[in-house]
Order: C-alpha cells, then sequence, then structure tokens
C-alpha cells in the first residue's frame, strides 16, 4: 500500500472527523505557510514535499507509453501479473537468465506479492489481487521487481555478494527442515508414502527418507538429506549470482554503492516487519530503505500506468484518496502516534 504524507488545502474540513489521535495536527501542519519563503508566498510543507516527491521518483520512470498500456491491459488477473513483469523485464534489459520466476500461491500475510530473494521468486496471491485496479496491480509487481533489483545488487557485491550465499543456503536449509517437519506433523508415514507411490518424484522419496530417519531418530541421517539439497541450492545460487555479474557487472567493495548495498543485505536479513499474526508493523515497514526504495518505484510506476499528466495533482488525490479508505485511516494512525 502507498501512503502520502500530503494533502491538498481542503481536504481537512471534508474528512477530519474520521481521524484519530494527533494525525489532524500532523496532518494540518503540512498547509501551514513556510515563513520567509522567496519561491512562492504561499508555499507550504505540502508544496515542498510534493516537490521533492516529484524530484525524487522521477529516476523510477518507466517511460511506460499508452500503446503498452493497452495491450497489457488486454490481459487479467495472473496473465496480467506476467505479462507486466515481463514487460518490466524487457524494458529495463533483464534477461531470462536472472528473472525471477513470477509464481501464484496463497500469501497468509497481509499483503497480497512479495518477493524471496533467498529463492529469487516473486508471489502473487491470486485472491488478493482480483478485486485491485490494473494500475495498483501493475504498481505492485514494479514494486517487488525493486527488491529483485536490491538483491542483483547484493549477489554481484564483490564482498558482500559471497556472504550471502552462505547466509542464504543456511536460510533455504532451515526452511527445509521446518516446512518437512510442518507436513509430519501433518500427515502420518502411510499417507506420505501412499503419496509417493502415487506420484513418484524426488521431492516425495526424500519426504519418505526423513520420515523414516525421524521415526528411528537418526538426527544425522535427517540432515545428511538435506546436506544434498543444501549443495545443489548452493550451486544453483552461485550461477545466478555470475549470472547477474556477467549481466549487470560486479560492484567493487571500494565503490560508492558499498555502503547502501550493506544496508540492502542488513535489512533484507535482520528486519523484520511483520507482526506474529501476520500482519504488518508500519512503523518498521516505512522506516526501512529497502521498503522505501520499493515505494518509490511502486508510487511512480502506478502514476506512470494512469497514464501521467501532472505528476503534482497526482500525488495530492492519492492522499485524498487514502483518507477516503478505512485501512489506510488505520495505517496513517499506527505511524504517526506518539
Amino acid at each position: 500500500m502507498n501512503i502520502n504524507m500530503s494533502v491538498s488545502p481542503s481536504y481537512t474540513e471534508n474528512y477530519a472527523p474520521n481521524f484519530r489521535g494527533n494525525i489532524i495536527n500532523k496532518l494540518n501542519k503540512l498547509n501551514e505557510v513556510i515563513p520567509d519563503t522567496k519561491v512562492s508566498k504561499n508555499l507550504t510543507s505540502l508544496d515542498k514535499k510534493m516537490f521533492k516527491g516529484y524530484i525524487e521518483l522521477k529516476k523510477y520512470s518507466i517511460g511506460i507509453a499508452q500503446q503498452d498500456i493497452e495491450e497489457l491491459s488486454k490481459f487479467d488477473g495472473g496473465e496480467f501479473v506476467v505479462n507486466s513483469y515481463e514487460y518490466l523485464c524487457k524494458k529495463m534489459g533483464i534477461p531470462v537468465t536472472i528473472r525471477p520466476p513470477v509464481l501464484p500461491t496463497k500469501i497468509e500475510a497481509d499483503f497480497s506479492m512479495a518477493y524471496q530473494p533467498s529463492t529469487n521468486v516473486i508471489l502473487y496471491d491470486p485472491d488478493k489481487i482480483a478485486n485491485l485496479k490494473k494500475a495498483q496491480v501493475f504498481a505492485l509487481v514494479r514494486h517487488e521487481f525493486q527488491h529483485f533489483l536490491q538483491n542483483a545488487q547484493i549477489l554481484r557485491h564483490e564482498t558482500i555478494g559471497n556472504k550471502v550465499i552462505d547466509l542464504y543456503t543456511q536460510n533455504f536449509v532451515e526452511a527445509n527442515k521446518s516446512s518437512v517437519k510442518y507436513i509430519f506433523e501433518q500427515y502420518s508415514k502411510e499417507d506420505i508414502i501412499e503419496t509417493y507411490l502415487a506420484s513418484p518424484d524426488e521431492g516425495m522419496k526424500m519426504l519418505v527418507e526423513a520420515k523414516e530417519c525421524i521415526d528411528n531418530n537418526d538426527i544425522d541421517g535427517f540432515n545428511k538429506i538435506f546436506a544434498t539439497s543444501s549443495l545443489r541450492y548452493k550451486q544453483e545460487l552461485k550461477q545466478l549470482r555470475e549470472n547477474i555479474i556477467s549481466v549487470l557487472g560486479e560492484i567493487k567493495k571500494d565503490s560508492p554503492l558499498t555502503e547502501k548495498t550493506q544496508k540492502y543485505f542488513d535489512e533484507f536479513n535482520q528486519v523484520g516487519y511483520l507482526k506474529s499474526n501476520g500482519q504488518i508493523d508500519y512503523k518498521v515497514y516505512f522506516n526501512t530503505m529497502t521498503e522505501d526504495d520499493a515505494m518509490a518505484a511502486q508510487t511512480r510506476a502506478k502514476f506512470e500506468f494512469g497514464g501521467g499528466g501532472c505528476f503534482m495533482k497526482y500525488y495530492k488525490k492519492e492522499l485524498i484518496e487514502s483518507l477516503k479508505d478505512e485501512k489506510s485511516v488505520k495505517i496513517i494512525n499506527s505511524i504517526t502516534d506518539d
């Protein structure tokens, strides 16, 4: 969700009764004229923020043409997601050798799309995107695409890239172990074997072997099973890193990009903004560089897919629309509550 903390001069009279806490004062303050401004005698903090946003978000411009919008709009649902992503990849010169697959899945947490850096996969929930406008869906795809670009920057760094391979491999193994143990809690050994016999593949074979190790208290055997998949995963990740470097180049450790890359790496692996109930902690979410970067790309993409026009007017309209939405108001209150 994209929320811009800026307002039009007339919004407070119409929507103020819906607000709680100190949000009215915070939003009203944006409309106060800045003293001694030489640019305009009526320049407000709102105008300043709008103009700053316009300048900063220009670097995320896609340059999508009206004809492209019309062609993409012929698709619906998952087809629209996949075609939007293919369009972005081609527009930004990202070849198939490094593109993450885009997969439909049910997402239990409070968002409709996600990018998994350790597996380089973009996920979307078909049910959650069903009621969204196409401009919103396109913007969300652009958001997750930006996370992919962040991860690509991490992987192609001279020193951080090697560190992340070891960490991602460790995370991959632990996630697989947790998934297998969860399956064991839900299904009996007989059910697992029956499924394997009906559809014999490597994944089901591994489950049968892992279940036998657990039943026999063979911890070493259980870990050995995952060591094999871990080695295969690590090799695939190394190949992905090499492919990314061949396309985008390697970032040297003395590069000006190192500090930003390290911050991406730290946030991907240390900052958790999901609460235990699957809800987003927006105070954390909006205070990360990775999300700020992705949200900026999302905002610009939604603006361009919507037909462009005056960005300043669009920016103000976006906030007003947010203030009409109950969920948006709750989010604004949650991040402005002192």
